[in-house]
This record gives structure tokens, C-alpha cells and sequence, in this order.
């Protein structure tokens, strides 16, 4: 994990594993640098920090989850707004949620002028 302050690059921690659920996916939406590769370079030695600063740029990008309730079928949106990057499906349209808590159907990564509470883009979506 990492920060950029000023222009410089601040490693914070090495995990044992990349993180999942997409954020690696977010920091490269948002920033231009290939997560992955960087996080392997960091693994083995051969990472060169003055590349980022040189590529690196400044996207707000909100990640966002979207869920499905308990005893509800998914519903994915049949548009998005313009702001939409990407949209990942991570559940079918139609399948039900057996369970007792809300399940992800969905990660959203949008452009952004700033970046605010996930229920008011959930109100976004949810319509």
C-alpha cells in the first residue's frame, strides 16, 4: 500500500497478498499506473519508484458496490450516467439472494468532481 504526496511516492506496508475486491483495479483507473506490475516489482526488488512520478496522473474515481437485498432477485441498471468508467457484474440478473444479509451484484468505477457518501450514489443507481 502506498500514498503520493507532493509528487513523491510514500510506501506504507507490504501484505502478503494484493488486495482484492477490485481496488487494485480502482488505484489504476484513478492514477495510470499498472497496479499489478507495481506490486510485483515491490515483491521482487526491481521496482522503480521515479517511473511512477513521470506516468502517474490524477483521476477521482469512485468505486462503488451495489447489492442485492435478502429474498430479492438482482437487478442490474439498464443505463448508466455518462460519468460510468466501468461496470462489473459479479452476479447474474435473476439470481436470488437465499441468504439473510445483502450480497454484491456489482462494482461501478466513475468519474468524479468530488467524492462523497456511497448511499447518495446508491440513490443514484437505485433510481
Amino acid at each position: 500500500q502506498f500514498i503520493v504526496r507532493h509528487g513523491e511516492v510514500y510506501c506504507l506496508e507490504m501484505f502478503l497478498r494484493c488486495p482484492g475486491d477490485l481496488y487494485g483495479h480502482l488505484v489504476s483507473i484513478s492514477t495510470g499506473i499498472d497496479y499489478g506490475a507495481l506490486y510485483i516489482a515491490a515483491h521482487d526488488c526491481s521496482i522503480n519508484l521515479s517511473a511512477i512520478n513521470e506516468t502517474m496522473m490524477c483521476r477521482k474515481v469512485r468505486r462503488l458496490t451495489l447489492k442485492t437485498d435478502p429474498g430479492r432477485e438482482v437487478e442490474h441498471p439498464a443505463e448508466y450516467p455518462n460519468r460510468c468508467i466501468q461496470y462489473i457484474k459479479t452476479l447474474n440478473t435473476g439470481y436470488k439472494n437465499t441468504g439473510t444479509l445483502p450480497i454484491r451484484h456489482g462494482i461501478v468505477f466513475e468519474d468524479v468532481e468530488y467524492l462523497f457518501n456511497d448511499k447518495d450514489v446508491y440513490k443514484i443507481y437505485k433510481g
